[in-house]
Protein backbone atom coordinates (compact mmCIF):
# COMPACT_ATOMS: atom_id res chain seq x y z
CA UNK A 1 0.00 0.00 0.00
CA UNK A 2 1.32 3.31 -1.04
CA UNK A 3 1.78 5.67 1.62
CA UNK A 4 2.01 8.88 -0.52
CA UNK A 5 -0.67 10.48 -2.20
CA UNK A 6 -0.10 11.40 -6.17
CA UNK A 7 2.44 14.30 -6.23
CA UNK A 8 2.16 16.58 -9.44
CA UNK A 9 5.12 16.50 -11.44
CA UNK A 10 5.84 18.01 -14.96
CA UNK A 11 8.90 15.32 -15.21
CA UNK A 12 8.38 13.55 -18.47
CA UNK A 13 10.47 11.84 -20.91
CA UNK A 14 10.38 14.30 -23.82
CA UNK A 15 10.00 12.96 -27.00
CA UNK A 16 11.41 14.46 -30.12
CA UNK A 17 11.99 13.57 -33.87
CA UNK A 18 15.15 12.53 -34.85
CA UNK A 19 15.72 15.49 -36.70
CA UNK A 20 14.37 17.79 -33.83
CA UNK A 21 17.12 16.29 -31.66
CA UNK A 22 20.17 16.73 -34.05
CA UNK A 23 18.86 20.27 -34.31
CA UNK A 24 19.28 20.74 -30.71
CA UNK A 25 22.02 19.05 -30.55
CA UNK A 26 23.99 21.59 -33.07
CA UNK A 27 23.05 24.49 -30.82
CA UNK A 28 23.74 23.14 -27.62
CA UNK A 29 27.56 21.84 -29.14
CA UNK A 30 28.15 25.14 -30.40
CA UNK A 31 27.28 26.54 -26.71
CA UNK A 32 29.19 23.88 -24.39
CA UNK A 33 32.49 24.24 -27.02
CA UNK A 34 32.72 28.06 -26.29
CA UNK A 35 32.70 27.14 -22.56
CA UNK A 36 34.88 24.09 -22.47
CA UNK A 37 37.63 26.63 -24.28
CA UNK A 38 37.74 28.22 -20.98
CA UNK A 39 39.04 24.95 -19.34
CA UNK A 40 42.88 24.96 -19.66
CA UNK A 41 42.26 21.53 -19.92
CA UNK A 42 40.43 21.35 -23.43
CA UNK A 43 42.01 24.93 -24.26
CA UNK A 44 45.28 23.02 -24.46
CA UNK A 45 43.69 19.84 -26.46
CA UNK A 46 42.39 22.07 -28.96
CA UNK A 47 45.80 24.48 -29.44
CA UNK A 48 47.36 21.36 -30.21
CA UNK A 49 44.80 19.58 -32.59
CA UNK A 50 44.88 23.25 -34.20
CA UNK A 51 41.22 23.99 -34.16
CA UNK A 52 38.62 26.74 -32.68
CA UNK A 53 34.94 26.04 -31.61
CA UNK A 54 33.76 27.85 -34.11
CA UNK A 55 35.18 25.24 -36.67
CA UNK A 56 32.74 22.72 -35.17
CA UNK A 57 30.27 23.91 -37.81
CA UNK A 58 28.17 20.66 -37.78
CA UNK A 59 27.95 17.73 -35.77
CA UNK A 60 30.19 15.57 -38.28
CA UNK A 61 33.11 18.15 -37.63
CA UNK A 62 32.93 16.92 -33.85
CA UNK A 63 35.52 13.80 -34.83
CA UNK A 64 38.23 16.41 -35.56
CA UNK A 65 38.61 17.11 -31.75
CA UNK A 66 40.69 14.48 -30.10
CA UNK A 67 39.38 11.66 -28.08
CA UNK A 68 39.69 12.45 -24.47
CA UNK A 69 40.71 8.82 -22.51
CA UNK A 70 39.93 8.10 -18.82
CA UNK A 71 43.76 7.97 -18.01
CA UNK A 72 44.07 11.35 -19.51
CA UNK A 73 42.31 13.51 -16.57
CA UNK A 74 44.52 11.73 -13.44
CA UNK A 75 47.34 12.59 -14.67
CA UNK A 76 46.47 16.09 -15.65
CA UNK A 77 45.11 16.00 -11.92
CA UNK A 78 48.22 15.11 -10.63
CA UNK A 79 49.90 17.08 -12.19
CA UNK A 80 48.08 20.33 -11.68
CA UNK A 81 46.14 19.35 -8.86
CA UNK A 82 43.40 18.61 -7.41
CA UNK A 83 41.79 19.46 -11.06
CA UNK A 84 43.44 19.47 -13.40
CA UNK A 85 42.34 22.24 -15.37
CA UNK A 86 39.05 20.42 -16.41
CA UNK A 87 37.29 23.73 -14.56
CA UNK A 88 35.56 25.67 -17.53
CA UNK A 89 34.37 28.37 -15.04
CA UNK A 90 35.30 30.03 -11.60
CA UNK A 91 35.99 27.37 -9.04
CA UNK A 92 33.48 29.90 -6.34
CA UNK A 93 30.91 28.53 -8.68
CA UNK A 94 30.93 25.34 -8.19
CA UNK A 95 28.99 23.54 -5.74
CA UNK A 96 29.72 19.78 -5.72
CA UNK A 97 32.51 17.39 -6.10
CA UNK A 98 32.43 13.76 -7.12
CA UNK A 99 35.27 11.80 -7.19
CA UNK A 100 35.49 8.34 -9.25
CA UNK A 101 38.04 6.10 -8.95
CA UNK A 102 41.22 7.54 -11.31
CA UNK A 103 40.94 10.18 -9.43
CA UNK A 104 38.63 11.89 -11.35
CA UNK A 105 37.22 14.79 -10.24
CA UNK A 106 34.31 15.78 -11.63
CA UNK A 107 33.15 19.49 -10.52
CA UNK A 108 29.26 20.87 -11.01
CA UNK A 109 27.78 24.22 -10.92
CA UNK A 110 24.47 24.75 -9.74
CA UNK A 111 22.63 24.50 -12.76
CA UNK A 112 25.04 22.05 -13.36
CA UNK A 113 23.07 19.72 -10.41
CA UNK A 114 19.63 20.65 -11.80
CA UNK A 115 20.68 19.59 -15.25
CA UNK A 116 21.61 16.33 -13.92
CA UNK A 117 18.22 15.89 -11.55
CA UNK A 118 16.34 16.86 -14.54
CA UNK A 119 17.53 14.32 -16.75
CA UNK A 120 18.00 11.54 -14.30
CA UNK A 121 14.24 11.95 -13.48
CA UNK A 122 13.46 11.67 -17.02
CA UNK A 123 15.66 8.45 -17.12
CA UNK A 124 13.72 6.87 -14.34
CA UNK A 125 9.97 8.19 -15.94
CA UNK A 126 11.35 6.24 -19.16
CA UNK A 127 11.63 3.69 -17.05
CA UNK A 128 7.98 3.55 -15.74
CA UNK A 129 8.84 5.36 -12.04
CA UNK A 130 6.12 7.96 -11.61
CA UNK A 131 5.51 10.50 -8.94
CA UNK A 132 4.49 8.98 -5.73
CA UNK A 133 6.41 6.07 -5.39
CA UNK A 134 8.09 5.02 -2.69
CA UNK A 135 11.67 4.12 -3.61
CA UNK A 136 14.79 2.54 -1.97
CA UNK A 137 18.19 3.26 -3.55
CA UNK A 138 20.64 1.18 -2.21
CA UNK A 139 23.83 2.46 -3.99
CA UNK A 140 26.48 4.11 -2.29
CA UNK A 141 26.51 7.74 -1.26
CA UNK A 142 30.19 8.77 -1.10
CA UNK A 143 32.34 9.86 -3.22
CA UNK A 144 30.88 8.67 -6.27
CA UNK A 145 28.34 10.06 -7.61
CA UNK A 146 25.51 6.64 -8.44
CA UNK A 147 23.67 7.21 -4.89
CA UNK A 148 23.22 11.21 -5.06
CA UNK A 149 22.22 11.41 -8.73
CA UNK A 150 19.57 8.85 -8.81
CA UNK A 151 18.15 10.37 -5.37
CA UNK A 152 18.15 13.76 -6.91
CA UNK A 153 16.17 12.18 -10.11
CA UNK A 154 13.60 10.44 -7.95
CA UNK A 155 13.19 13.78 -5.90
CA UNK A 156 12.63 15.42 -8.90
CA UNK A 157 10.04 13.22 -10.17
CA UNK A 158 7.94 13.36 -7.09
CA UNK A 159 8.85 10.25 -5.35
CA UNK A 160 9.69 9.52 -1.51
CA UNK A 161 13.45 8.16 -1.55
CA UNK A 162 14.85 6.25 1.25
CA UNK A 163 18.60 6.32 1.04
CA UNK A 164 19.64 2.87 1.76
CA UNK A 165 22.81 2.69 0.29
CA UNK A 166 24.18 -0.70 0.15
CA UNK A 167 24.23 -3.51 2.81
CA UNK A 168 22.10 -4.31 5.22
CA UNK A 169 20.20 -6.69 3.76
CA UNK A 170 17.84 -7.71 6.32
CA UNK A 171 16.96 -4.24 7.29
CA UNK A 172 16.26 -3.19 3.71
CA UNK A 173 13.66 -6.18 3.04
CA UNK A 174 12.09 -4.97 6.48
CA UNK A 175 11.82 -1.83 4.80
CA UNK A 176 10.62 -2.99 1.39
CA UNK A 177 7.51 -4.66 3.55
CA UNK A 178 6.77 -1.97 6.00
CA UNK A 179 7.23 1.10 3.93
CA UNK A 180 5.55 -0.39 1.41
CA UNK A 181 8.43 0.16 -1.19
CA UNK A 182 7.33 0.27 -4.88
CA UNK A 183 10.38 0.53 -6.85
CA UNK A 184 14.19 -0.20 -5.40
CA UNK A 185 17.43 0.75 -7.22
CA UNK A 186 20.83 -1.10 -7.12
CA UNK A 187 23.14 -3.57 -8.03
CA UNK A 188 20.78 -6.98 -9.47
CA UNK A 189 23.95 -9.33 -7.32
CA UNK A 190 22.50 -7.47 -4.02
CA UNK A 191 18.70 -7.04 -4.60
CA UNK A 192 19.03 -10.81 -5.34
CA UNK A 193 20.69 -11.25 -2.09
CA UNK A 194 17.84 -9.17 -0.23
CA UNK A 195 14.69 -11.44 -1.73
CA UNK A 196 16.92 -14.40 -0.22
CA UNK A 197 17.50 -12.97 3.01
CA UNK A 198 13.76 -12.13 3.05
CA UNK A 199 12.68 -15.21 2.32
CA UNK A 200 15.18 -17.35 4.83
CA UNK A 201 15.76 -14.80 7.64
CA UNK A 202 12.34 -12.99 7.77
CA UNK A 203 10.20 -16.14 6.46
CA UNK A 204 8.84 -13.46 3.56
CA UNK A 205 7.33 -14.14 0.46
CA UNK A 206 8.42 -11.13 -1.81
CA UNK A 207 5.60 -11.74 -4.32
CA UNK A 208 2.89 -11.67 -1.44
CA UNK A 209 4.99 -9.39 1.23
CA UNK A 210 6.57 -7.04 -0.72
CA UNK A 211 4.77 -4.28 -3.01
CA UNK A 212 7.59 -4.32 -5.49
CA UNK A 213 6.61 -2.67 -9.19
CA UNK A 214 9.79 -2.33 -10.65
CA UNK A 215 13.82 -2.78 -10.14
CA UNK A 216 16.46 -0.66 -11.90
CA UNK A 217 19.80 -1.60 -12.06
CA UNK A 218 22.95 -1.16 -14.32
CA UNK A 219 22.64 -3.16 -17.80
CA UNK A 220 21.05 -6.45 -16.95
CA UNK A 221 21.04 -9.72 -18.89
CA UNK A 222 18.71 -10.94 -21.59
CA UNK A 223 15.49 -12.85 -21.15
CA UNK A 224 14.61 -15.80 -20.00
CA UNK A 225 17.69 -14.95 -17.06
CA UNK A 226 15.88 -11.34 -16.41
CA UNK A 227 12.28 -13.12 -15.42
CA UNK A 228 14.49 -14.74 -12.61
CA UNK A 229 15.24 -11.13 -10.77
CA UNK A 230 11.31 -10.80 -11.39
CA UNK A 231 10.38 -13.71 -10.08
CA UNK A 232 12.61 -13.55 -7.00
CA UNK A 233 11.63 -9.68 -5.83
CA UNK A 234 8.01 -10.53 -6.87
CA UNK A 235 7.97 -7.75 -8.96
CA UNK A 236 4.37 -6.89 -10.39
CA UNK A 237 6.21 -4.91 -13.69
CA UNK A 238 9.38 -5.55 -14.76
CA UNK A 239 13.43 -5.26 -14.08
CA UNK A 240 14.61 -2.27 -15.94
CA UNK A 241 17.99 -0.78 -16.56
CA UNK A 242 20.08 2.13 -17.18
CA UNK A 243 23.19 3.35 -18.19
CA UNK A 244 25.61 5.99 -16.51
CA UNK A 245 29.27 7.00 -16.10
CA UNK A 246 30.48 8.54 -13.08
CA UNK A 247 32.44 11.35 -14.77
CA UNK A 248 28.88 12.10 -16.87
CA UNK A 249 26.10 11.01 -14.99
CA UNK A 250 23.00 8.93 -15.84
CA UNK A 251 23.14 8.64 -19.94
CA UNK A 252 20.48 5.93 -20.89
CA UNK A 253 17.19 4.17 -20.05
CA UNK A 254 15.16 1.42 -21.09
CA UNK A 255 11.86 1.50 -22.47
CA UNK A 256 9.18 -1.12 -21.52
CA UNK A 257 9.56 -1.90 -25.39
CA UNK A 258 13.12 -3.56 -24.08
CA UNK A 259 14.72 -2.97 -27.70
CA UNK A 260 17.91 -1.00 -25.72
CA UNK A 261 18.86 1.99 -23.92
CA UNK A 262 17.54 5.48 -25.17
CA UNK A 263 20.04 8.10 -25.10
CA UNK A 264 19.14 11.35 -23.31
CA UNK A 265 19.85 13.06 -26.46
CA UNK A 266 19.52 16.41 -25.65
CA UNK A 267 22.33 15.76 -22.76
CA UNK A 268 24.40 13.98 -24.59
CA UNK A 269 25.96 13.37 -28.09
CA UNK A 270 26.93 9.40 -28.54
CA UNK A 271 29.00 7.88 -31.03
CA UNK A 272 31.25 4.25 -31.18
CA UNK A 273 34.24 4.06 -32.62
CA UNK A 274 36.95 1.36 -33.83
CA UNK A 275 39.45 1.20 -30.16
CA UNK A 276 42.11 1.16 -32.27
CA UNK A 277 41.61 3.33 -35.19
CA UNK A 278 39.52 5.99 -33.26
CA UNK A 279 37.36 6.25 -36.40
CA UNK A 280 33.99 6.13 -36.28
CA UNK A 281 32.16 2.86 -37.25
CA UNK A 282 28.42 2.45 -38.79
CA UNK A 283 25.39 1.61 -36.47
CA UNK A 284 25.02 -1.94 -35.06
CA UNK A 285 29.13 -2.32 -34.85
CA UNK A 286 30.72 -2.62 -31.93
CA UNK A 287 33.57 -0.49 -30.55
CA UNK A 288 33.86 2.21 -27.58
CA UNK A 289 31.02 4.55 -26.48
CA UNK A 290 31.99 7.97 -26.69
CA UNK A 291 29.65 10.88 -25.36
CA UNK A 292 30.16 14.47 -25.75
CA UNK A 293 28.33 15.93 -22.85
CA UNK A 294 26.02 19.01 -23.54
CA UNK A 295 24.55 19.95 -20.58
CA UNK A 296 27.26 20.06 -17.79
CA UNK A 297 29.49 23.66 -18.09
CA UNK A 298 31.24 22.98 -14.56
CA UNK A 299 33.66 20.43 -15.70
CA UNK A 300 32.75 19.68 -19.14
CA UNK A 301 33.10 16.39 -21.22
CA UNK A 302 34.05 16.60 -24.58
CA UNK A 303 34.34 13.10 -26.91
CA UNK A 304 34.93 11.43 -23.84
CA UNK A 305 35.97 7.89 -24.00
CA UNK A 306 34.03 6.14 -21.61
CA UNK A 307 35.82 2.65 -21.82
CA UNK A 308 32.85 0.67 -22.08
CA UNK A 309 32.18 -1.20 -25.56
CA UNK A 310 28.59 -1.19 -27.29
CA UNK A 311 26.52 -1.00 -30.05
CA UNK A 312 24.24 1.64 -30.68
CA UNK A 313 21.13 1.98 -33.61
CA UNK A 314 19.15 5.18 -34.18
CA UNK A 315 16.49 3.20 -36.45
CA UNK A 316 13.36 4.26 -34.62
CA UNK A 317 12.05 1.27 -31.15
CA UNK A 318 9.17 -0.06 -31.18
CA UNK A 319 8.14 2.33 -28.49
CA UNK A 320 7.71 5.03 -30.78
CA UNK A 321 10.93 6.86 -29.61
CA UNK A 322 13.50 8.21 -32.15
CA UNK A 323 16.56 8.56 -29.78
CA UNK A 324 19.96 6.88 -30.55
CA UNK A 325 19.90 3.55 -28.40
CA UNK A 326 22.69 2.09 -26.86
CA UNK A 327 21.89 -1.76 -27.87
CA UNK A 328 24.11 -3.73 -25.93
CA UNK A 329 27.15 -3.26 -23.81
CA UNK A 330 29.25 -5.69 -24.35
CA UNK A 331 32.05 -5.00 -21.92
CA UNK A 332 35.10 -2.74 -20.99
CA UNK A 333 37.71 -2.25 -23.80
CA UNK A 334 40.83 -3.70 -21.54
CA UNK A 335 38.65 -6.81 -21.81
CA UNK A 336 38.33 -7.61 -24.92
CA UNK A 337 40.68 -8.75 -27.74
CA UNK A 338 40.93 -9.08 -31.73
CA UNK A 339 41.14 -12.00 -33.02
CA UNK A 340 41.06 -13.17 -37.13
CA UNK A 341 40.00 -9.96 -37.52
CA UNK A 342 37.03 -9.87 -34.98
CA UNK A 343 36.22 -8.22 -31.62
CA UNK A 344 36.11 -10.79 -29.10
CA UNK A 345 34.12 -9.86 -25.79
CA UNK A 346 34.05 -11.77 -22.75
CA UNK A 347 30.33 -11.13 -22.49
CA UNK A 348 29.33 -12.54 -25.72
CA UNK A 349 31.10 -15.95 -24.25
CA UNK A 350 29.39 -15.56 -20.97
CA UNK A 351 25.89 -14.84 -22.67
CA UNK A 352 26.67 -18.72 -24.32
CA UNK A 353 27.82 -20.66 -21.52
CA UNK A 354 24.75 -19.45 -19.12
CA UNK A 355 22.68 -21.30 -21.46
CA UNK A 356 23.53 -24.04 -20.19
CA UNK A 357 23.36 -25.63 -16.03
CA UNK A 358 25.83 -28.23 -16.52
CA UNK A 359 28.28 -25.18 -17.33
CA UNK A 360 30.44 -22.36 -15.08
CA UNK A 361 32.80 -20.64 -14.59
CA UNK A 362 34.92 -19.76 -18.02
CA UNK A 363 38.34 -18.86 -19.23
CA UNK A 364 38.79 -17.58 -22.89
CA UNK A 365 42.84 -18.35 -24.10
CA UNK A 366 44.17 -16.89 -27.35
CA UNK A 367 47.27 -17.79 -28.39
CA UNK A 368 48.68 -17.64 -32.20
CA UNK A 369 50.38 -21.59 -32.99
CA UNK A 370 52.02 -21.33 -36.26
CA UNK A 371 51.48 -17.81 -37.13
CA UNK A 372 47.24 -18.24 -36.79
CA UNK A 373 44.91 -17.13 -33.96
CA UNK A 374 43.28 -19.85 -31.58
CA UNK A 375 40.13 -19.03 -29.11
CA UNK A 376 40.06 -21.83 -26.95
CA UNK A 377 37.38 -21.30 -24.33
CA UNK A 378 38.17 -23.37 -21.17
CA UNK A 379 34.78 -23.94 -19.08
CA UNK A 380 33.92 -26.16 -15.62
CA UNK A 381 31.74 -28.69 -16.75
CA UNK A 382 28.89 -30.27 -13.71
CA UNK A 383 27.36 -32.56 -16.04
CA UNK A 384 27.62 -36.29 -16.30
CA UNK A 385 30.99 -37.58 -18.36
CA UNK A 386 28.81 -39.53 -20.96
CA UNK A 387 27.25 -35.96 -21.85
CA UNK A 388 30.35 -33.68 -22.39
CA UNK A 389 30.91 -34.31 -25.91
CA UNK A 390 26.99 -33.75 -26.62
CA UNK A 391 27.44 -30.38 -24.90
CA UNK A 392 30.77 -29.24 -26.15
CA UNK A 393 28.94 -29.86 -30.10
CA UNK A 394 25.98 -27.43 -29.05
CA UNK A 395 29.22 -25.43 -27.88
CA UNK A 396 31.21 -25.36 -30.49
CA UNK A 397 27.97 -24.18 -32.55
CA UNK A 398 26.85 -21.89 -30.33
CA UNK A 399 30.14 -19.84 -30.24
CA UNK A 400 30.54 -20.03 -34.34
CA UNK A 401 27.27 -18.61 -34.67
CA UNK A 402 27.93 -15.42 -31.80
CA UNK A 403 31.40 -15.17 -32.16
CA UNK A 404 31.85 -15.72 -36.10
CA UNK A 405 34.56 -17.51 -35.49
CA UNK A 406 35.65 -21.28 -34.71
CA UNK A 407 36.33 -22.33 -31.09
CA UNK A 408 38.20 -25.26 -29.19
CA UNK A 409 36.37 -26.26 -26.14
CA UNK A 410 38.14 -27.76 -23.66
CA UNK A 411 35.96 -28.48 -20.28
CA UNK A 412 37.99 -28.75 -17.16
CA UNK A 413 37.04 -29.58 -13.38
CA UNK A 414 34.97 -27.88 -11.05
CA UNK A 415 37.21 -24.97 -9.34
CA UNK A 416 39.79 -25.59 -11.51
CA UNK A 417 38.99 -21.72 -12.53
CA UNK A 418 39.40 -19.31 -9.52
CA UNK A 419 36.92 -16.19 -9.15
CA UNK A 420 39.47 -14.23 -9.88
CA UNK A 421 41.11 -15.30 -12.81
CA UNK A 422 41.01 -13.22 -15.57
CA UNK A 423 38.17 -13.64 -18.07
CA UNK A 424 40.16 -13.29 -21.11
CA UNK A 425 43.99 -14.37 -21.38
CA UNK A 426 46.13 -13.02 -24.60
CA UNK A 427 49.12 -15.38 -25.04
CA UNK A 428 50.24 -13.79 -28.25
CA UNK A 429 53.40 -11.52 -28.98
CA UNK A 430 52.87 -8.87 -31.24
CA UNK A 431 50.63 -5.40 -31.48
CA UNK A 432 46.93 -7.87 -32.62
CA UNK A 433 45.54 -7.50 -28.86
CA UNK A 434 42.92 -4.66 -28.51
CA UNK A 435 45.11 -3.32 -25.25
CA UNK A 436 43.86 0.12 -23.71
Amino acid sequence: MRLLKMVKSEVKWQARTREENLNLQRKKLKEILVKAANATFYKNKFEKARIKPEDIKDLEDLKKIPITSKAEIPIAAQNNPPFGGILAVPQNEIIRCYISPGPIPTALTKKDVENWADRTARILYLCGVRPGDIAINAVSYHMVPAGLMIHDGFEKLGCMVIPTGPGQSKTQAEIIKNFGVTVVQGFTEFLLHVAEVARKDLGLDPKKDFNLRLSISVPLPPRPERNRIEEALGLKERATQIYGIGEAGWVAAECSAEQGLHVVEDAFIAEVVDPETKERVGPGERGELILTCLDTEGSPKIRYGTGDAVTLTDEKCACGLEEVRILQVLGRIDEITKVKGLFIFPSTIEAVIKKYSELRRFQAVVDRPENIDRLTVKVEYLGAPEKAEELKSKLLRDFKEALRIDTNVEFVKPDEIKPTDKRLVDLRKGPVAWTK
